[in-house]
C-alpha cells in the first residue's frame, strides 16, 4: 500500500468507536489478505482445506472495502485489472510465475464461474489481446489462467466450467448480495439457514447442506461463508452490526448503490438489458469490477447481486 493510500483510510478511520475486541477475528480475514485485490474462488475444490472468509465478514471490514473501492485503491494500481488475484483471477498472456513481485497479468474476481471466460474478459477490458489456447490450472492455493502449451510440466488442467460451476458463483454472489440477498438485512441463526437452504434449493444444487456454526458475541446478525470442497454453506450466527444502518461518508457510496439496483431491479420487473442500464447507471465512474451480465432463460424479471470486496461487483441475470 501507498502513503497516500494509508493516509486515506487514516483520515476514514471507519472503526471508530467500534469495540473491536467483540469482532469476531474472522472479520479481519479480508483485510489481511489484502482488500485491493481480494474476491472469493468459484471453482469447485480449492486446493487449501480451510473456507476463506467471506469479505463481508461484517460491517467494520465492508466500511474498509468500500473506501478502498470507492477511490483510494485506484490510486494503488495504474491499470485497475492488471496484476492478478491471490484468491481470485491470474490471466497470463504468456507463461510466468503468478506469484513474481513484477507480475505482468490482468485478473481479479470470478465473474461467471467459467474462469477461462472471466480472463477473456480482464483480458479485454486492460485492451490486451485474448489468451491464446487458454487452460485454467491451480498454481499454490491460486486459479490461473494461461496458454495450454505454456503451463509448467505435471499442472493438471481443471475441468471445463459446467452449469454446476455458474450456479455456485452465484450461490456465493447471492450469499453476498446486498440488494436482497445474505447482506441485505440481519440475519439471525435461524433465519440465515431458512435463507441458504432456500438459495441452494432455487439454484438447483445439489449435494449441498447447511451448517450452523458457534454463535459470537459480536453483535446480532450473522454473515454467510461457502466451503466448495464439502459442498456446505456455513452461517455465522450473532457476528456484528446490522448491514442496513445509515453510514456517512464514502461507504454512503455502497448504501446509495444498492437503493439504486433495488429501485431499478429488484423492486421492478426489468429485461436483462434493461437491468444492465440500471446498473451501469448507477455504477457511474467510480472504480468497480466489470460489469457482469448472465442470460437466463427462464427468468421472468431479471435479478442483481452486488458484493463488496476491494471495490463492489455487481452481477446481473435475466433474459
Amino acid at each position: 500500500m501507498t502513503d497516500p493510500l494509508l493516509a486515506a483510510l487514516a483520515s476514514a478511520d471507519p472503526a471508530t468507536g467500534v469495540d473491536l475486541s467483540r469482532i469476531d477475528d474472522a472479520a479481519f480475514a479480508p483485510l489481511r489478505e489484502g482488500i485491493p485485490m481480494t474476491t472469493t474462488t468459484t471453482r469447485g475444490a480449492p486446493t487449501s482445506p480451510a473456507p476463506r472468509r467471506r469479505r463481508r465478514s461484517v460491517l467494520v471490514a465492508t466500511l474498509v472495502a468500500s473506501l478502498v473501492g470507492a477511490g483510494a485503491a485506484a490510486a494503488a494500481y495504474q491499470h485497475w485489472y492488471a496484476g492478478g488475484a491471490l484468491d481470485g483471477l491470474t490471466c497470463l498472456t504468456t507463461w510466468h510465475d503468478p506469484g513474481a513481485s513484477d507480475l505482468d497479468a490482468t485478473g481479479g474476481p470470478a465473474l461467471t464461474g467459467d474462469p477461462i471466460a472471466d480472463c477473456q474478459r480482464y483480458q479485454q477490458e486492460e485492451g490486451r489481446p485474448a489468451i491464446a489456447d487458454p487452460v485454467a490450472i491451480e498454481w499454490h492455493g491460486r486459479t490461473v489462467v494461461a496458454p495450454r502449451g505454456e503451463i509448467p510440466a505435471g499442472s493438471d488442467p481443471l475441468p471445463a466450467a459446467t452449469s454446476a460451476d455458474a450456479r455456485t458463483r452465484e450461490l456465493r454472489a447471492s450469499l453476498g448480495d446486498y440488494v436482497d440477498g445474505g447482506s441485505a438485512r440481519c440475519f439471525t441463526a435461524a433465519t440465515g439457514k431458512t435463507f441458504a437452504d432456500k438459495e441452494i434449493t432455487r439454484l438447483g444444487l445439489s449435494g449441498w447442506t447447511v451448517r450452523l456454526m458457534p454463535a459470537a458475541a459480536g453483535g446480532p446478525c450473522g454473515f454467510f461463508d461457502t466451503d466448495s470442497a464439502t459442498r456446505t454453506v456455513m452461517v455465522f450466527p450473532d457476528r456484528g452490526p446490522d448491514p442496513d444502518i445509515a453510514i456517512d461518508g464514502d461507504a454512503a457510496k455502497v448504501f446509495a448503490l444498492r437503493d439504486a439496483l433495488r429501485r431499478g431491479i429488484a423492486d421492478q420487473c426489468v429485461s436483462l438489458a434493461q437491468a444492465e442500464t440500471v446498473a451501469a447507471a448507477a455504477l457511474g465512474s467510480d472504480q468497480h469490477w466489470p460489469l457482469t451480465s448472465i442470460e437466463d432463460p427462464a427468468a421472468s424479471c431479471a435479478r442483481v447481486d452486488l458484493e463488496v470486496g476491494g471495490s463492489v461487483q455487481v452481477t446481473v441475470y435475466g433474459r
